[in-house]
């Protein structure tokens, strides 16, 4: 009986202890974290409208006047869509505010009939921005 015991009795011991070894070790991969490579984040820049002490006016908005050059001025900031335009919904229209004050343009799209820009072209728009009208 003992060599019963020990004939079968080790081994099964054995395999319920390798099991447990197994699963242990396996939830403690799951649970630690992973090591990598550490990243430096890149500096976050702030491009809110209230960052720019650049002032530009209505002058130099003109000398941006055209699709491949485009500047507007939009509620008293200069905003620079010129590498929005192939990409604008309604098309090539956003060329008729460049260079100039674009504000009722925006505002109200009066050559439409859709009203004024939702507020995710708004929000949008600030990409965009580069200083405030010189007043």
């Amino acid at each position: 009986m003992l060599k019963k015991l020990l004939l079968f009795g080790i081994p099964l011991a054995l395999i319920v202890i390798g099991i447990f070894f197994f699963m242990d070790n396996e939830q403690t991969k799951q649970s630690s974290p992973q090591v990598s490579k550490e990243v430096t984040p890149e500096p976050t820049v702030d491009i809110s409208p209230t960052t720019s002490s650049k002032t530009y006016s209505a002058d130099d908005v003109k000398e941006h006047g055209v699709k491949t050059d485009c500047w507007m001025i939009i509620d008293g900031k200069v905003y620079d869509v010129t590498d929005f335009i192939p990409q604008h919904p309604g098309g090539a229209i956003i060329a008729k505010g460049c260079g100039i004050d674009a504000t009722t343009l925006f505002n109200e799209r009066p050559d439409t009939q859709l009203g004024e820009h939702p507020q995710s072209a708004r929000d949008q728009l600030e990409k965009f921005y580069i200083g405030d009208l010189k007043e």
